[in-house]
């Protein structure tokens, strides 16, 4: 065993081999801090280009205690306390999927009385999920009344689907806001100037989204539907008035909202359909459901929403998905239907910071290539994105706290099919999996480190819930890796990681909560690079 004293630390500051010590001390407090800020965990904070997964383990999806706990999990894990970030006092914008489910007995008799609630429960992001996430958040300090869920379509469902009692219960703020905007009183809307759009000059939000210190939970829902599958990108499209959100039905309701779009509005986004037709967007040609003119404007709108639209997560809740329509029909012939949408345990969460690739590695667990889907071209091309290949996009599986970096293929998919833009002799329900050549497309680099490397990353605030710290390495190129936690002495306390490492960022975690106060230090090795870095824990 080497031992570290003190003055070792110092002399191998000066040794040659690239090693090094950055800060003097890192200090770590056992006991929570009083804090005033909040964020994502600072490793997902640091890793825009990431995709994070969580496996949960729902037995079915009428476990509402199950789920409940799921969200909550999450939200303990994922949304941290911090020494600088959003302040306690912000407000949290919620928009789940909360679209038409023919819930309601008034509005759609026929369906509703033809197939029971339990049956459409996928067709909207999972209540009990949402409300363990505010729970958790409410950990942090918060009040319920700082949550606004969010969703200007049908509320009249809002009732049927558990969201008002939900946010009964957790003292959140629920409302129809459905009316036409030109009805809604103004201060329930927001209006925000759009810059580089193709649709929009100004829309109007549902408060308080997009307004000022706010920070948004956009937490979508795991489904099929006739833009593929629902995810982050589209759940946006219900954060607007009506009737700014009628998005599906092209040219009608581009002229519904005249006044607020672009000069010659229409006449350039034939241009652009033109030009991505004539590109070889997949599909594009086509007629069937919502062809490729229709499909075009609609990316147009969705882009312009999601570039206008800062959000602090963006989140898949896939406890269970849903294939078909988004709605009712699906490929299925059951009890009710012919034609009939299920649902599935699928028991993913997937988030991230960027919607786009969130939503691409969404598509390949769903079981499509987002290479076949026209939306994510277009934001390639409006420099929104700048990656297609879900294989490109780091992939994490999220457990307890920690992250660990793997491929993409150590997950299982869960089919969905959709019936988005049907090519000839095709099933009206179908999988977009169609082999395809991402070669061709100019990506983003790959995100590396440029030399191995190791640092603390939340500093005084350990996780309350199990009193452990993260610490970030990274490595330009695989190899074997070692972390080490040594005590004042020297001694070897805690061996982190110790063996081959994938290139790329890693998360190694550190309980502290087993240690007296005292002075520790770090060593990290990989290759010819060595540093260490003394820790010093307070009581």
């Amino acid at each position: 065993m080497q031992v570290l004293t003190r003055r070792s630390f110092i002399k191998m500051t000066a040794a040659a081999g690239g090693m090094a010590m950055v800060n003097p001390v890192t200090v770590l407090a056992k006991r929570q801090q009083p804090v005033g800020f909040f964020s994502a965990h600072p490793f997902i904070e640091e890793h825009p280009e990431a995709v994070f997964i969580i496996k949960t383990t729902v037995d079915k999806k009428t476990n509402g205690d199950a789920i409940k706990q799921a969200g909550l999990d999450f939200s303990k894990s994922v949304i941290v306390p911090a020494k600088k970030g959003i302040p306690l006092s912000w407000m949290v914008p919620i928009k789940p999927n909360l679209t038409n489910s023919f819930t309601s007995k008034k509005h759609y008799p026929k369906q509703a009385t033809q197939f029971p609630l339990e049956y459409g429960m996928g067709i909207v992001t999972d209540p009990y999920f949402v409300e363990g996430v505010i729970e958790g958040m409410k950990g942090l300090g918060m009040s319920g009344k700082q949550f606004y869920v969010r969703e200007v379509t049908t509320p009249w469902d809002f009732g049927p689907r558990g969201y008002v009692d939900m946010c009964w219960r957790q003292d959140a703020d629920i409302r129809s806001l459905y009316d036409d905007y030109k009805d809604l009183d103004s201060n329930d809307l927001n209006w925000v100037e759009f810059k580089n759009s193709e649709i929009f000059k100004k829309a109007p939000y549902l408060w308080p989204v997009n307004a000022k210190n706010t920070w948004l939970l956009n937490i979508s829902k795991f489904k099929a539907h006739g833009m593929s599958l629902t995810l982050c990108c589209k759940n946006l499209q219900g954060t607007m008035s009506t009737p700014f959100q009628h998005y599906c039905s092209a040219e009608r309701s581009v002229k519904e909202i005249n006044g607020f779009t672009i000069k010659d509005v229409l006449k350039r986004a034939k241009e652009n359909y033109d030009r991505h037709a004539a590109a070889g967007i997949p599909r594009w040609k086509t007629n069937t459901g919502l062809n490729g003119y229709t499909m075009d404007i609609w990316c147009s709108r969705t882009l312009d929403n999601v570039s206008h639209t800062p959000a602090g997560l963006h989140i898949i809740e896939g406890v269970y998905g849903r294939d078909g329509d988004g709605f009712l029909a699906g490929p299925n012939k059951g009890p009710y239907s012919d034609q009939e949408a299920w649902d599935y345990m699928t028991n993913y969460v997937i988030f991230g910071k960027d919607p786009f690739r969130v939503d691409i590695v969404g598509l390949w667990l769903g079981g499509h290539e987002a290479g076949n889907v026209g939306l994510y071209h277009i934001a390639m091309e409006r420099k929104l994105s700048n990656v297609l290949d879900p294989r490109k996009v780091p992939v994490y599986l999220w457990e307890n706290g920690t992250a660990t970096l793997k491929k993409l293929e150590d997950f299982e998919r869960k089919p969905l099919k959709t019936y988005y833009m049907q090519l000839e002799n095709e099933p009206k329900y179908h999988l977009l999996d169609q082999p395809f050549d991402y070669s061709k497309i100019a990506e983003g680099p790959h995100v590396l480190p440029r030399t191995a490397n190791a640092r603390v990353l939340n500093e005084s605030i350990p996780n309350p819930a199990n009193n452990s710290v993260s610490l970030e390495y990274g490595l330009p190129r695989a190899g074997n890796t070692r972390l080490e936690i040594a005590d004042s002495r020297g001694r070897t306390v805690d061996l982190l990681v110790d063996g081959p490492r994938e290139k790329g960022y890693h998360m190694a975690v550190w309980n502290i909560g087993k240690h007296s106060p005292g002075e520790y230090a770090f060593k990290f090795r990989s290759g010819d690079v060595t540093r260490v870095e003394k820790i010093a824990i307070l009581k």
